[in-house]
């Protein structure tokens, strides 16, 4: 049949209208939740059903994460205690909408919650990190610790594409060590993982990667589990190993109540030319931070490269795609933790760098979007 030049930019709204719909919620068997346990707290994403009442789907997950024996080291009593009692005093839930794609230059930041005190303490971790991002241009929301803890399979795949559907920007935080079945590997010197919790954070961020709609950020452990998506293993001591000296990169034999300020090394790392860090500092080296006994062992064969480094220890990874950069030191530290006020301003500029580059490159992705769209139409 003949198509009229005229009816052309009737077909291209119609293909944008059925590209659009088939993405949207409204076509979808799950929605994103979005809960405020409180008014000055972080904002968490959840997997909700629409034929269930928003807090239904909220008292699904915290019974779930309240009673998997797979979840007991992680679950700190006094705070899943909070977080019930929030829950039954009806604070603030709203399911996410498409709204949240609207705005091309609105970055929609999902940032990994690994610990239960990150979504309950509004004067924590979860809060900090929201404020620092939402500061530097970012619409924050943590995605909740073990969010899809009670779904199916079938279930889980469903929470992962609309996860990548909608955020633009997921970060993964420090943390415990990660479980290393995750990397071919036996318990060795790795101390207390969660097998259940890491492998739920690793497919998610194994989805994001995949899906190719956003930039991956991490730090520390964050920058680790990125790694091992990407193909990388871990060291799992790095002075047993022979890699680098554990002084040199945690303060050891310190109090087991001490902060993450107190366990801090400082060291230098050069850095690649060519590489976004470079770009994003404006400079080939810094002088960072270290708190972490374990480190990437680079595969050549990985998604990723190791962009700067401080002998022989990866302290940061590029994607190979640029849709990616991790840290193995903290940028995300405040002064009041990391003790230098230079260097938070430093990690400050730097994440910042990396929330517009998210944008540059959301930006970029909804014209190559448009332009196919309009070339089938055409």
């Amino acid at each position: 049949m003949h198509t009229s030049k005229s009816s052309t930019p009737v077909l291209a709204l119609l293909a944008f209208v059925i590209s659009f719909a088939s993405s949207s919620p409204l076509f979808a068997q799950m929605e994103l939740l979005a809960w405020s346990p409180h008014s000055e707290g972080p904002r968490i994403i959840l997997p909700h059903f629409p034929e269930l009442a928003a807090e239904q789907s909220l008292e699904r997950y915290l019974s779930a994460l309240k009673n998997d024996p797979d979840l007991a080291s992680l679950r700190d009593e006094n705070s899943l205690k909070l977080l019930e009692l929030l829950a039954a005093q009806k604070s603030s839930i709203e399911v996410i909408g498409s709204q949240q794609s609207t705005i091309a230059t609105q970055i929609f930041a999902g940032i990994n919650a690994n610990q239960l005190s990150d979504m309950v303490n509004p004067t924590g971790r979860g809060s900090r990190v929201s404020r620092l991002f939402h500061r530097n241009g970012a619409n924050p929301y943590l995605i909740g610790l073990a969010a899809e803890v009670h779904l199916k399979p079938s279930e889980v795949q469903e929470f992962l594409r609309l996860l990548s559907a909608r955020i633009h920007l997921m970060v993964s935080l420090g943390g415990t060590d990660i479980h290393p079945k995750l990397y071919n590997q036996e318990i060795t010197y790795s101390v207390n993982p969660n097998l259940r919790n890491d492998s739920m954070e690793l497919a998610r961020i194994k989805a994001f990667k995949a899906a190719e709609t956003g930039v991956f950020m991490g730090f520390c452990r964050g920058h680790q589990m990125g790694a091992i998506a990407d193909g990388h293993s871990l060291y799992q001591d790095i002075e047993k190993a022979g890699v680098a000296k554990g002084e040199d990169h945690v303060r050891l034999n310190m109090s087991p109540t001490a902060g993450p300020g107190e366990l801090q090394s400082w060291h230098h790392v050069a850095i690649e030319e060519g590489s976004l860090l470079k770009r994003f500092l404006k400079s080939g080296e810094v002088t960072t931070n270290s708190v972490h006994h374990q480190a990437v062992n680079e595969s050549p064969d990985a998604k990723s490269f190791g962009v700067a480094f401080a002998g022989k220890i990866v302290e940061a990874l590029q994607m190979k795609n640029g849709l990616g950069i991790s840290f193995q030191f903290h940028p995300e530290f405040p002064k009041e933790i990391s003790g230098n006020e230079e260097f938070s301003k430093k990690g400050e500029s730097l994440i910042r760098s990396v929330i517009s580059y998210s944008r540059l490159k959301r930006l970029e992705m909804r014209k190559l979007k448009c332009s196919a769209i309009f070339s089938k139409a055409s």
